[in-house]
Formats: C-alpha cells, structure tokens, sequence
C-alpha cells in the first residue's frame, strides 16, 4: 500500500478535520465502477462452462489475476483465489490513488477482510486443508500477511484463538461462535471508526448502519427460525438495538418477522423471502433480496453525488458483490447446480 500508514481512531480524529474532494481519484473510480459486470454479464456466465467462464474473466480484468494461480490450481478454486488477488490488487490501487482522508475512509471498510482472513485460517485449521488457504486472503486490513501464515501454522483453532489479541479472553463452543464474534468485532469498531469523521462523513456512516440492519435482521431471521429464545438472539445483535429490530426480536416467530418487514420499506424483499420461505422453508431469498435492495440503494447514493465517499463506497461494495456472484456461479458449474437455481442467488442491481 506504498507506505500509507494505518491511523488508529484517536490518530484520524487529528486527520479527520475534513474530507477534500479528490477529483482525479474520484474519476479514476468512475471508470472503474464501469467495466463492473451486469446482468448480460452474469446472464452469459450461467450458459458456460467452466472454462469458458475463465476465459470471458480474463477479458473482464482479471488476466493478471488468473495468470498469477492458473499453474496451481483449476476450475473453481483457480477462479476463487483469482478473485482473491484481483480484489486484493483493486483495493490496494484504491488507497494508491486517493488522497490521506480518502484512504482512511477506504481503510475502515478494507477492516472487514480480517474477518475474512482469520475465518479462512481457522476453518483450514479446523478441516485440515490448510494447502492453498494462503491464496485466499486479503492482506488488506490491520493484521499483516506474516501474522495470518504464522496464524496457519497452529495446530488447532483454540490456539490460533488464545494468540491471538483481536479474541481477548473470549472463549467459543464451535468456530461459528468465533466467527460471529469477527463480524460483530469489525462492525462496532467501524462505526467508532466512523462517528470520529467530520460531516462530509456522514455517508460512511449511513453505509454501515445499512449493512448492520441488513446483518441483524437477518441474524434474527435465522434464530426465529431455530427456535432461539429472545434473549439469546439479543445477545448477537450487533451495535444499538433499533425500533425494527426490537419488534423482530419480540416477533412470535418467523412468519410475524415477514409481516412486520412488509410494513417498511423492506416491503419488496420481504414479499420476494416469504415466498421462497414458503416453498422450501429456506432464508436463503431473503438475504438475496436485502442484499440486492442494498447494493441498489448505495448505487443509487453513487449517483445522487459523484464527487463524495459515496462513490467509492458504492464502487467497494459493488465489487465485493461482483466477487460473490463470479464465485457462486463458478461453484455451482463445477458442482452441477442448475443455472436457474444459482440465477435466483445472485445479488444483481
């Protein structure tokens, strides 16, 4: 990241007396967020075949990305760990090319792929495939690369975890628990983060609470449809307890949680989850469904001012998406799954 030093909280309150515009990285993105794939895009990635698939990438921007694993690896796990270093590569220019109080902006939404990293060690740790988990992180965040591959040398998750200073003293029953704890983590510090950003950083704000809404809902979604009493499912909300998500909480069961959401303006996802609830008992449309409202309302914030953090947030999340969908249709081809199936899975604007 060519020297760019990571500011702690206390340090970008110094820093962050404002956020100039940065007119040339602002364009710079703007190119960027155009060669994103779209739906035509995906629509012809569900009709190839794997290969095809890797060879249509190539032409989107990740030749490079491709070049760098395709003499170890194949099929989905080549185009995974391409995504990988394509990403990594993207946010790195990123904070290249844009100005101190950018790249802090940048840097606080960059903090979730320590939450990615150190999932990808514990679950390599955990199944014993360690081999080839190097290739999926994304040294982006706080914790440096050499941490996370002295991290894959432990033996077992509960020495990774015992070592490591982002746990604390918190112990885990299984590695979903310590997962949960990661989100919740990088959450409540981003938005500590983000309070201490001038008024120009009133976006970064609003963008986090977004995902955290969209997170607890689905949390309480999940545990309603467990069975988990209220207490519990109180205890793994993330950051304040709002209005919407108090009353789902208070919900009977999941069905009251669809009824409650088709009173907001989550109406539409609402109506698209319950039906695919309806069918197969599966949560699955939901969290499509809000992740594809979410990802339309930060492209439309994109569009209401181009010359603001906006724009690079919604440029961020956008291909963090893209990654997701490229993934998903690469596994389903390799594991066989009609395309119809995996067309309703991705999040598309």
């Amino acid at each position: 990241m060519a020297g760019k030093h990571k500011p702690d909280c206390g340090e970008a309150v110094q820093m962050m007396q404002s956020i100039p515009e940065d007119p040339y990285a602002f364009a710079r993105v703007s190119v960027m967020k155009s060669v994103l794939l779209d739906k035509s895009d995906y629509d012809k990635l569900l009709k190839m075949q794997q290969n095809e698939i890797i060879k249509t990438l190539q032409d989107k921007g990740y030749a490079e990305d491709i070049s760098a694993v395709d003499s170890k690896y194949k099929g989905s796990a080549l185009v995974e760990r391409a995504l990988a270093k394509n990403l990594e590569r993207t946010y790195k220019k990123l904070r290249r090319i844009t100005n101190e109080q950018l790249s802090y902006v940048i840097q606080i939404y960059l903090d979730r792929n320590d939450s990615w990293n150190v999932r990808n060690v514990l679950r390599g740790i955990q199944s014993g495939r360690k081999e080839g988990v190097e290739e999926l992180l994304l040294p982006v965040g706080r914790i440096k690369k050499e941490e996370l591959l002295e991290m894959l040398k432990k033996t077992s998750v509960k020495d990774v975890i015992s070592h490591m200073k982002i746990f604390g003293k918190s112990e885990f029953s299984d590695l979903s628990e310590a997962e949960d704890f990661l989100t919740k983590k990088y959450y409540e510090n981003a938005m500590k983060e983000a309070e201490s950003l001038p008024e120009q950083g009133e976006s970064m704000r609003e963008f986090i609470m977004a995902e955290i809404r969209t997170i607890n809902i689905m949390t309480v979604m999940k545990m309603k449809a467990a069975n988990i009493p209220q207490d519990a499912i109180e205890k793994k909300i993330i950051g304040p307890k709002e209005s919407l998500i108090k009353t789902l909480i208070a919900a009977p069961n999941t069905e009251a949680c669809f009824e409650i959401l088709s009173k907001t303006d989550y109406k539409p996802a609402s109506e698209e989850g319950k039906k695919n609830w309806q069918e197969n008992g599966k949560l699955t449309g939901i969290e499509t469904a809000l992740y594809r409202q979410l990802l339309r309302k930060n492209l439309s914030a994109v569009h209401r001012d181009i010359l603001s953090p906006n724009l690079i947030l919604g440029y961020l999340f956008a291909k963090q998406i893209e990654a997701k969908n490229i993934r998903l249709i690469s596994k389903g081809k390799e594991l066989g799954v009609e395309p119809a199936f995996v067309e309703k899975e991705l999040i598309i604007a």
